[in-house]
């Protein structure tokens, strides 16, 4: 029987960088501990919006929470995890990113917000 994964969502828009990033960091630790006991594991969906508010329309939000993102992986990967966060950008709306975070069993596959 397939365990629907637990949805989450941080909208981090009027955030400055430091402030998203901060937020993300703290959501993501407490949603590691929550997708250890889920049996479908966690889908964080993170509303970093496109940048449109910034100078010059170039999101400054995204990448940063993008390098974070690559970076919790790698310590994973490091570390000799079994299981990896994995993530990316919502299909058709480049202003979201979808983490899933895994259960310790097999990975999700993309998109992930059909499963929401």
């Amino acid at each position: 029987m397939h365990n629907p994964p637990a949805c989450h969502q941080l909208d981090l828009h009027g955030l400055s960088v430091m402030a998203a990033v901060s937020r993300v960091e703290v959501q993501l630790q407490a949603l590691q501990h929550l997708a250890q006991v889920h049996p479908g594991g966690v889908i964080f969906s993170i509303i970093v919006g496109k940048g449109l508010h910034s100078a010059a329309n170039i999101p400054r939000v995204k990448p940063a929470v993008l390098r974070l993102l690559e970076d919790v992986r790698d310590v994973e990967y490091r570390q000799g995890r079994a299981w990896q966060i994995t993530f990316g950008l919502q299909p058709g709306n480049d202003g979201v990113i979808e983490v899933y975070l895994p259960s310790g069993g097999p990975g999700c596959m993309w998109p992930l917000a059909a499963l929401c």
